[in-house]
């Protein structure tokens, strides 16, 4: 008989951009809606490095854990 082990889920992918004629707030399309957050809010729960390939690329893709999501909402 072998031990179980949790199950590790994988965090809820999410695709975030610019919200069209801003510079200061993002868009993230979740897997149940879309949620609009200010760059500074972005860059302390996702970090630097994902703001920084949004400012390169204009759309970033992540995976969202469900602490972060929680951190995002509120």
């Amino acid at each position: 008989m072998s031990p179980k082990h949790p199950k590790i889920k994988m965090g809820e992918k999410v695709e975030c951009r610019w919200v069209p004629g801003t510079l200061d707030r993002v868009r993230l399309r979740l897997e149940d809606g879309e949620l609009e957050v200010g760059i500074d809010q972005f860059e302390r729960v996702l970090g630097g490095h994902a703001l920084h390939d949004l400012y390169l690329k204009g759309v970033v893709r992540l995976s969202l854990d469900a602490q972060a999501r929680r951190s995002l909402i509120s």
